[in-house]
């Protein structure tokens, strides 16, 4: 039995501003051109796993719920046999992604948001086959609750004992047929990408030892597509778009083959963006104006872009005058801020104002701010001077405080 595995879709993702709906489309067309082909071929999809964050917030706006609705009448429109499973991530509401849920798991679009029937599977049958598909949403704490009333507060605890209590169900019930799960976690020495929640410590984690006894495990949270635990049976699909410039703009879904009791034949299906994202580093010039690079302009004017620049000097204007060759250009860092960030240590800038001295004070705001090589030679001869006269005027005017 054949599955598509696809999740974190996040519609309605607001980019550096700019909403990404069209971009989202685009990928929910592959999504449904993947299902035809595979139709065509004669070895057709058995369901569309979705492991939560369908929406990107708790609120969605009203283009990504239109965005999913018609998603999901064309796919049932034109597949009426495949089965649709979504549940509900961190961040989606729970309240709004079950809307009509009754209904829709008549039409073969099952919709889980909380654990009330979390041992329950949906079972699927073709052509004399069986897999039993397990759903369970993103837990919050004490979202499970133990037959002996014991406290389940963290992330692993309650994952070893829901997926415990699915699989000896699953055992009286449904011995000897594939058992599949989609659920929304983190994994223990998964690899994290930019756009996820970071986290502190190790209490969200969940060691990929309980997912021992199923045969196939459907993943959503981690945006990096990647297998958990070594026998290949766990994975992250990924999301479908890369959402921060950190992630690997390489994205994708998964065909996941089940065959038994045996280890699931796992295939990547390269995600093709509307728009890809593109990191470029090199002077203003290389950008903009009479030397900039013609060629590096055209290869890269229809993607989003991050364009940092390697000057030492602001240049006034700058995002308006980089769009005119790169429409998409959505973020511009000059050398002389992003090294700034890091001059600097809390224990520098405590020290500067335990010492209630005002030159020294207006030196660590001014080496904040633009970086130390305000200090340095390579500052033409005029901006040099500006910042001696300014750092003349406060302390001037420092002189009538009070500390």
């Amino acid at each position: 039995m054949r599955f598509l595995h696809t999740g974190d879709w996040h519609l309605g993702k607001i980019f550096h501003e700019v909403s990404l709906i069209e971009d989202q489309r685009e990928f929910l067309r592959q999504v449904c051109e993947e299902l035809e082909s595979a139709r065509t071929d004669g070895n057709p999809y058995s369901a569309l796993l979705v492991p939560g964050d369908v929406y990107d917030r708790a609120v969605p706006p009203t283009e990504a719920t239109q965005l999913l609705s018609r998603f999901l009448n064309t796919v049932h429109s034109s597949f009426p046999e495949i089965h649709l499973f979504f549940i509900a991530g961190n961040h989606d509401s729970a309240g709004r992604l079950s809307f009509a849920r009754e209904l829709l798991d008549s039409q073969n679009i099952h919709i889980c948001t909380d654990t009330s029937h979390y041992t329950e599977p949906v079972v699927l049958e073709n052509g004399g086959e069986a897999v039993c598909v397990y759903q369970l949403p993103f837990l919050y704490p004490l979202s499970i609750s133990s037959d002996d009333e014991k406290l389940l507060r963290t992330q692993q605890e309650q994952y070893e004992y829901a997926l415990s209590r699915i699989l000896q169900v699953h055992d009286k019930s449904y011995s000897g047929i594939p058992a599949v799960l989609c659920a929304h976690l983190f994994t223990a020495k998964s690899a994290v990408g930019s756009s996820e929640r970071s986290f502190v410590g190790t209490a969200e984690m969940v060691d990929t030892d309980v997912f021992n006894g199923f045969t196939y495990c459907a993943l959503g949270h981690i945006h990096k597509c990647q297998p958990c635990g070594s026998e290949k049976r766990v994975y992250y699909s990924g999301s479908p778009l890369a959402y921060d410039f950190d992630d690997n703009p390489d994205t994708f879904m998964l065909s996941v083959t089940v065959n038994g009791a045996e280890v699931p034949s796992v295939q990547k299906i390269p995600v093709r963006p509307l728009h890809r994202l593109a990191v470029l580093e090199g002077a203003f010039g290389d950008f903009y104006g009479a030397s900039a690079d013609k060629k590096l302009i055209e290869k890269y004017r229809d993607c989003y872009v991050k364009i940092s620049a390697t000057d030492t000097s602001v240049v006034q204007g700058a995002m308006s005058l980089l769009r005119t060759n790169f429409p998409l250009c959505l973020s511009f860092v000059p050398k002389i801020y992003s090294s700034a960030s890091s001059l600097s240590t809390v224990q520098e800038r405590k020290s500067a104002i335990d010492s209630r001295n005002s030159s020294q004070i207006f030196e660590q705001f001014l080496s904040d701010a633009y970086g130390s090589s305000v200090f340095e030679d390579e500052l033409p001869a005029e901006e040099k001077q500006c910042v001696q006269d300014e750092k003349k005027l406060f302390s001037e005017l420092s002189k009538n405080l009070s500390w």
